[in-house]
């Protein structure tokens, strides 16, 4: 990858078609774009780190017959998957989602923390308002219920630790996530080691 978040994909050699043959190539989910013909080496455009992955598709088109398959292609250096991984959360889940599942782990509600699982379809917050974050007292609960939970905790709390609120709903949510981050720092490393 890139600095400017392209991605040069590479083959030992050029793929050799008949001139009547076009193979195409697209990360997963994105746009086909034609492979080069005699070259060892295609671009693809700008993306963000979390919508690359080892995979890519292929596509070979020769006269009427068309073949798709995935091909595995690892990044040389390798990715940080754990970043890549934590910034698809973020931006599928959210500030609201990431708060929401941490309110549910501290509450017992999550399947990690042996709890019931709640439905995510269901409206549980009124429309326009932001979920409260739980405080230090659920913190403290969680751990007396099951110690495990902290753990499970602490990978949620490192997910919300570089969110960049996106608008100003968010900057208010992002606002009381440090004061609760203040908290959790203050008894975390105590509460893991017991």
């Amino acid at each position: 990858m890139k600095g400017d978040g392209t991605v040069l994909v590479t083959s030992e050699r050029a793929p050799q078609l008949p001139s009547n043959a076009q193979l195409r190539i697209a990360r997963l989910g994105d746009a086909w774009l034609d492979w080069p013909v005699g070259t060892s080496s295609v671009e693809l455009p700008t993306a963000a780190d979390h919508d690359n992955s080892d995979s890519l598709q292929l596509e070979l088109e020769w006269g009427r017959h068309v073949s798709n398959w995935l091909q595995s292609a690892p990044f040389n250096p390798p990715q940080d998957t754990e970043s890549r991984d934590r910034a698809l959360l973020q931006g599928m889940l959210g500030l609201e989602g990431l708060l929401a599942l941490l309110n549910d782990m501290l509450g017992g509600d999550a399947a990690g923390s042996k709890g019931a699982r709640q439905h995510w379809d269901e409206e549980s917050q009124p429309k326009g308002q932001f979920v409260r974050l739980l405080g230090i007292e659920a913190v403290l609960a969680a751990w007396a219920r099951n110690k495990e939970t902290l753990r499970e905790v602490a990978q949620i709390v490192a997910m919300t630790r570089d969110f960049q609120p996106r608008d100003v709903r968010e900057q208010k949510a992002h606002a009381q996530l440090q004061e609760f981050l203040a908290s959790w720092d203050a008894v975390e490393s105590e509460l893991l080691r017991k």
